[in-house]
């Protein structure tokens, strides 16, 4: 392989990595604002008399369980390096997955929405 050639490789090479990053840091951005309305939810329903503490975060636990379950688990049956086909079929599922709770956070009520409404 020529050097010219090499170094196309490697910027290709380091530009799929920084997409792959970037794609890896959206992800846990919108999983780590999730979680933490969720738990906002939660706090919330403690401090109003709604639920008492240990009930409203088992039903965070709950909540944000349910909510990563199958990425997850598609997630780490791709990290066993199945082969090709399973891989793609897998990241099939990774992508409606994905879009599955990305509806179901769009479904969410917006905290705090009923008591501005009420106002």
């Amino acid at each position: 392989m020529s050097a010219d050639r090499h170094c196309d490789v490697v910027i290709v090479g380091a530009r799929a990595a920084g997409a792959a990053t970037a794609l890896l840091l959206a992800r846990l951005g919108h999983d780590a604002y999730r979680d933490a309305e969720l738990l906002a939810v939660a706090l919330d329903r403690t401090i109003r008399g709604e639920a008492d503490e240990a009930t409203a975060l088992s039903t965070y636990e709950h909540q944000r369980d349910e909510a990563l379950r199958d990425i997850f688990d598609i997630t780490c049956a791709m990290a066993s390096y199945p082969a090709v086909e399973e891989f793609v079929e897998l990241q099939r599922h990774l992508a409606h997955a994905i879009d599955v709770e990305a509806a179901d956070a769009a479904a969410r009520p917006i905290p705090g929405q009923r008591a501005f409404a009420a106002r």
